[in-house]
């Protein structure tokens, strides 16, 4: 073999390579970490994708693909969890206007309520142990110091690339000085009441 075409087959193999590891997507269910400074980067993590997908009207971006659903459930779950994806798509379009006004300001924080940490096989149909919640609260900050903040429902479960989520059930549009940001109850919390830091509000099974 010359020593192109050996050239030509390296590439090959490691582009390859390369595209099958940055499209592996989610391969199981992960219990939430112990330590802090992990929890936050979760919690930043999918805060920013939330509002980004949010503020872009393209929320489906946060739901596990059909693929990653096989890998995370059980058979039938992962078919229930499909066909309800597909039953509340149209409710996931976003109106130009809430996009423009949670794009108005920054990613601030958000407040997760609902959490807890689910076993392998029934309720949900997980193939592993998996921390779940139901809702989050995302904020965003204005240039002018003011505050916007939406709802964002469904479930979401934490996997191995971090949370993702298996349905989504509504959008609230998005309302500047959101109640909420000082009165809901969190059972953890990021950037809003102190920034930068998780903080466990309420008891919750972890």
């Amino acid at each position: 073999m010359s020593v192109r075409v050996l050239g030509c087959a390296l590439l090959t193999c490691w582009l390859l390579l390369g595209c099958s590891s940055v499209l592996l997507g989610p391969q199981r269910s992960l219990p939430l970490p112990q330590e802090q400074s992990a929890r936050e980067r979760l919690l930043r993590d999918v805060g920013r994708r939330a509002f980004s997908a949010f503020s872009h009207g393209t929320p489906a971006r946060l739901l596990l693909d059909d693929t990653a659903l096989r890998a995370l459930l059980e058979s039938n779950a992962a078919n229930q969890a499909a066909a309800l994806r597909a039953s509340t798509e149209l409710a996931m379009q976003v109106p130009p206007e809430d996009q423009a006004l949670l794009a108005s300001g920054t990613f601030q924080g958000l407040c997760v309520q609902g959490a807890h940490l689910l076993p392998a096989g029934p309720p949900l149909g997980l193939r592993s142990a998996g921390f779940v919640f139901d809702r989050a609260l995302i904020a965003a900050s204005e240039p002018n110091g003011g505050r916007v903040a939406a709802w964002i429902e469904g479930t979401f479960v934490l996997t191995d690339r971090g949370f993702y989520a298996l349905s989504l059930q509504r959008l609230e549009s998005p309302r500047r000085d959101h109640a909420d940001l000082d009165l809901a109850a969190c059972d953890l919390e990021l950037g809003l009441r102190v920034p930068r830091q998780v903080v466990v509000q309420r008891s919750a099974s972890y």
